[in-house]
């Protein structure tokens, strides 16, 4: 233990600066980052910007830090000074996870509990939650930043290293992004790629600091590497989304979707994130949603098939739809090649649509009353009006993680809530979704306090029905249901013949010309 304490109090000597450095910025991160929080209109954004700039910072300060640390008894090479002493290797290694204790996880667990209580929560409530962060943080940012110091063998090397870190995942988000495969997520799911990336993590580390053996250390590290990449190009989860979302079979369908041949939900063409395609409209009739159950379709895939034989598919998409019991209709959309629309543009063509779907199961209920000033609702979270003119959301925070999948609905007024409430006086139903089927107690990030919206789709505005717009007053009573997942499945949905819009539609042009 002499030893541990002997190279602890070094280690501060040497690096005074970076732990001075580290604390200013957290410090200065638990000052700030409550302005975040800001709902309603304000004049100055500075306040904001200064929080992202320390978010930022904060962990540099940190790979700063822990990089020096590791740095000031090099892993690399047979001539470093520290090898002559009567060092043992996991004393060494004590010292340094009892140096990152005290100056980093320490100050940060500070932190988070000071957050929790400025917005309002009690951080006796979350220790699980506040533990399982600092757990993250280790695996994720610290666990890289300690394999990465131990195989260099100066600070310059460890920064032109962290430079070609930078720069190889900005090419995998490039390339990510060209691939356009948006696989259907499984939240909650423990996948093989992280637990391996993180084996090999920690291999690195007791194989340099036992052994100091730097080329078996850096094939693990290339190693991490390509587990990294595969998992950035969704490789691994292509394999096994047939296993995840089995086929439905014909009497385990859990819901209907088909085509609404209604005349006023005809096929619509707008505008698409990529230049090469449009972004087609499908009108959806829903059906067969059984009694207290939900389904989350969670991407769509699409395959187009021309009289000719001719035919384009489309990876799978991101969709983050729901569809409940009493709701018939849905829109669903795709985007498609613009140069296969012009060749078919005159052709009836055949459409396939492959969704994968979770099934969710209704849970837990609760209820929040609307107030002028902040509310507790259901699941932890504190929200409130974002402002008085023309919101269709509530601002909410959450402590630790966002909140589990739960959808809210409210009676929104047709009239202001200034005025006195006329008992014949008509309302608008509205619902929506928040949150995710994740049950873990906490989510990575530097902070412990989550932000997100109870979003009322279509109110707060005027309706297409022109009746005005709608207020969600205060008294006014917000129910929430969770929802668990149940189980998953692909189901495919065919369109009868029809002829796709191949140009966006002159009234969406107008609104963009006004724009």
């Amino acid at each position: 233990m002499s030893q541990v304490l002997h190279i602890f109090k070094k280690d501060i000597r040497h690096l005074w600066p970076e732990i001075l450095a580290s604390l200013v910025l957290t410090a200065l991160f638990v000052k700030t980052y409550p302005s975040t929080w800001a709902v309603g209109y304000r004049i100055s954004r500075l306040p904001d910007i200064i929080a992202t700039i320390v978010v930022v910072l904060v962990p540099i300060s940190w790979w700063l830090m822990t990089t020096r640390l590791i740095h000031d008894e090099s892993m690399v090479g047979e001539r470093q000074f520290w090898i002559t002493r009567p060092y043992r290797w996991k004393k060494l290694l004590a010292a340094k996870l009892l140096f990152l204790s005290n100056f980093l996880y320490l100050p940060i667990l500070i932190a988070h509990v000071l957050l929790l209580r400025i917005a309002g929560f009690h951080p006796t409530s979350f220790l699980p939650g506040l533990l399982f962060n600092l757990l993250l943080i280790f695996f994720i940012l610290v666990m890289p930043t300690i394999a990465l110091a131990t195989v260099t063998s100066s600070f310059a090397k460890a920064i032109l290293t962290l430079l070609g870190v930078i720069v190889g995942v900005i090419v995998l988000a490039g390339l990510s992004s060209l691939w356009g495969q948006s696989i259907p997520d499984v939240d909650g799911g423990v996948t093989l790629g992280p637990v391996v990336v993180v084996a090999l993590g920690l291999s690195v580390i007791l194989v340099q600091f036992a052994t100091r053996n730097v080329r078996l250390s850096r094939w693990l590290l290339v190693a991490a590497a390509v587990m990294i990449a595969a998992g950035a190009l969704d490789w691994p989860q292509r394999a096994f989304v047939p296993m995840e979302y089995p086929q439905s079979s014909p009497t385990s369908t859990p819901v209907n979707l088909a085509f609404d041949p209604n005349p006023s939900h005809h096929l619509e063409a707008s505008p698409s994130a990529d230049d090469k395609k449009l972004s087609i409209r499908f009108p959806i009739a829903i059906s067969g949603v059984a009694s207290g159950t939900a389904i989350q379709a969670e991407s769509v895939k699409v395959l187009i098939t021309a009289p000719d034989g001719r035919n384009w598919s489309s990876s799978w998409q991101s969709a983050r739809q729901y569809f409940t019991r009493e709701a018939g209709l849905s829109t669903i959309n795709v985007d498609v090649d613009r140069t296969f629309l012009e060749k078919v543009k005159d052709l009836p063509v055949q459409v396939r649509l492959t969704w994968a779907l979770s099934r969710l199961r209704a849970g837990k209920t609760g209820q929040a009353i609307v107030s002028d000033e902040e509310f507790a609702i259901p699941g932890n979270g504190i929200c409130a009006e974002q402002g008085k003119d023309y919101n269709s959301s509530l601002a909410c925070r959450f402590p630790m993680r966002q909140p589990r999948l739960t959808r809210f609905a409210a009676m929104w007024s047709r009239q202001p809530c200034s005025q006195t409430q006329s008992p014949d006086a008509t309302s608008v139903f509205a619902s929506g979704w928040i949150g995710t089927l994740d049950n873990s107690p906490a989510e990575f990030g530097i902070t412990s306090v989550w932000t997100s919206a109870l979003y009322f789709p279509g109110q707060g505005f005027a309706q297409r029905d022109g009746k005005g717009r709608t207020y969600l007053c205060p008294g006014t009573p917000i129910s929430f249901t969770e929802y668990a997942l149940v189980d998953r499945s692909q189901l495919v949905q065919w369109f009868p013949e029809m002829k796709l819009p191949y140009r966006i539609d002159p009234p969406f042009l107008n609104l963009l010309d006004q724009d």
